[in-house]
């Protein structure tokens, strides 16, 4: 728990990042709750009520990879719906591997707030015939292991999570192997324990019981349910804090039992529910809808539509409408960043992106913190004097930048955001310019324009036909010093084409 006091009159748009890492968190007592699949369930209750009652929660994530082919890097030639289907072909192996939720809550009356932040390691779980694949890249461990990633927790203590796509197919194959539906092998330790049944069940009375411990493998906790109702007619099997709970029944107990559950619906059910872990906190946040703030959020709202909500629809229009209603007020503080310095033209040498500490709930609570300090000044400097400054309510806070909510900010491409509610932004980007040889006998080639033009800024090249290539600026001035300049060997000139 840590309790802010809000302290940012006089602080300039450019300095603003750095001002917040540098704060001085020395007279402050922060601790930060680090939930793993052992203390999940017990602190579940406490996650849930924290996020009722916040004002609005930062969100920040670790991934196991950011890209899985050269061909999927972002161009300055992509447009929303091109980026889209770039990220969702590269994104699509790579998973969540540790998610930062940085509750804040305003206190009434003052200018401060409580934070928690709670740190989940998330891992895939496999069950039965369900069992999910993800793919590592080396640079993206190497990163996280540079600031000290425990891969032990995540391995060990990763939490189980997945969306409602896979929930249902592994309901479906569940109940299909619950109803002998299906085949199944089972392994040596489920016949160990089969066998270790039978022995004790040579001598129990009606109503002993003993319990049988396979770990925390759920498929192999299901099987030996399975595997015990089917061999055996006078036990009954069932879970509870991953012990296999055997009961000596008699055969109208038996009868009674197998009619309270007949398809074996409840049983999957439980199952399904325990697999779904952490989506519990997704969709509750999906529920009751608070403001969550990111900080460069593109990549971090794919993979937790793909991994909490669903399948990636291959519609961009659709994912976005999807995610606004699930999150109807969602804040990228790396665009409301970019739009203040530009507003407010103010230039900064050191801020930015600067890397912290990269434990995904640290890094969430200095997304907050951002949110609140950028909130606070864009409210002061809209002030006509200085007499007016005065503290913030937390309702103020989190409307006073409404108007560069549900924007998220996309790096290297035609437009600068995608916008949430509607029409994406039209392109402030200069027109794209073709490059063509003067004569036959000069090639032009991607490679030789992008080494030849690199002199004059950011830009991409791609090959329009065997004799010509478009050239995308990042900006119109680098655009016009190269339609002005010319070469020797080139002509060059503004298309026609407008980016859209």
């Amino acid at each position: 728990m840590l309790v802010l006091e809000m302290a940012l009159d006089g602080c300039c748009v450019g300095c603003l990042f750095t001002a917040v890492e540098k704060q001085d968190f020395g007279d402050l007592f922060f601790s930060m709750v680090e939930v793993t699949a052992n203390n999940f369930n017990q602190l579940l209750p406490e996650i849930l009520a924290d996020i009722k009652s916040a004002s609005f929660i930062a969100v920040d994530t670790e991934f196991t990879g950011l890209l899985s082919d050269e061909v999927f890097v972002g161009s300055l030639f992509d447009d929303g719906p091109h980026r889209y289907q770039k990220l969702i072909s590269n994104m699509r192996r790579f998973s969540i591997c540790q998610l930062g939720l940085a509750v804040f809550k305003g206190i009434p009356n003052v200018n401060k707030y409580t934070v928690t932040s709670y740190n989940f390691y998330l891992r895939p779980h496999s069950c039965n015939s369900f069992d999910p694949t993800f793919m590592c890249q080396a640079s993206s461990l190497e990163f996280l292991q540079k600031y000290q990633f425990d891969f032990n927790k995540w391995l060990y203590g990763g939490i189980t999570f997945m969306n409602t796509n896979e929930a249902e197919e592994l309901r479906s194959d569940l109940l299909s192997f619950m109803q002998g539906n299906k085949g199944f092998r089972l392994s040596f330790e489920v016949q160990d324990q089969l066998s270790n049944i039978g022995q004790w069940a040579a001598t129990a009375q009606e109503g002993d019981t003993t319990t049988c411990s396979v770990g925390h493998d759920i498929t192999s906790q299901v099987l030996l349910v399975a595997s015990t109702h089917n061999k055996f007619t006078d036990l009954w099997a069932g879970i509870d804090n991953d012990q296999v709970v055997i009961k000596k029944v008699s055969a109208d107990e038996r009868t009674r039992l197998e009619a309270q559950d007949p398809q074996s619906v409840d049983f999957v059910e439980g199952i399904v529910s325990r697999m779904q872990g952490f989506t519990t906190v997704f969709q509750y946040l999906a529920q009751h809808q608070k403001p969550i703030v990111f900080h460069n959020s593109l990549l971090d709202l794919l993979l937790i539509y793909k991994q909490f909500h669903r399948h990636l629809p291959q519609s961009y229009s659709a994912f976005k409408t999807d995610l606004h209603q699930m999150f109807p007020i969602i804040y990228d503080t790396k665009f409301i960043a970019t739009e203040l310095r530009y507003h407010y033209k103010e230039k900064d040498d050191e801020g930015g992106d600067k890397a912290v500490l990269h434990e995904a709930g640290y890094d969430a609570y200095v997304t907050g913190m951002c949110f609140l300090s950028m909130a606070h000044l864009y409210t002061m400097l809209m002030m006509t004097s200085r007499l007016q400054h005065r503290p913030l309510s937390p309702q103020e806070h989190v409307y006073a930048l409404k108007n560069f909510a549900n924007r998220v900010h996309i790096p290297r491409a035609t437009i600068s955001y995608m916008e949430l509610t509607g029409r994406d932004p039209r392109s402030k980007r200069p027109p794209w310019l073709l490059v063509e040889p003067r004569n036959r006998s000069v090639r032009v080639t991607p490679g030789m324009v992008s080494t030849t033009l690199a002199q004059y800024g950011s830009l991409d090249v791609i090959r329009r036909n065997n004799s010509s290539v478009l050239v995308a600026t990042a900006n119109w001035k680098w655009s016009g010093a190269l339609v002005s300049t010319g070469f020797s060997a080139w002509i060059v000139y503004t298309t026609l084409r407008r980016t859209s």
